[in-house]
């Protein structure tokens, strides 16, 4: 069931688009989903390892439901270049 705001979505997909990989929790109690997609990133890229207060039994259920695809392995590839480019700088996409 959607969940009403009473504005219209864009406001907070917005956010959602440019935080993704915000280190930090975001803090906008006007946008709660942000913080809620924002978490599903370690979850996303750790495979699960971390679950950022979610039940691993849904975490589990998530992955079953939704493969892989290759993505860590382009993930991978992407970190190698990046790092082998540039030891001692976080990649572009961090935000704090």
């Amino acid at each position: 069931m959607p969940i009403e705001t009473g504005r219209p979505l864009i406001e907070e997909i917005a956010p959602m688009i440019e935080w993704p990989h915000k280190v930090c929790p975001y803090q906008n109690a006007e946008f709660p989903l942000v913080e809620v997609f924002r978490k599903r990133d370690p979850v996303d890229f750790s495979l699960g390892l971390f679950t950022c207060g979610l039940p691993r039994s849904l975490v589990k259920q998530s992955k079953a439901a939704i493969p892989n695809a290759g993505f860590h392995r382009f993930l991978m590839k992407g970190a190698k270049d990046w790092f082998t480019g540039h030891p001692f700088s976080p990649a572009p996409f961090m935000r704090w």
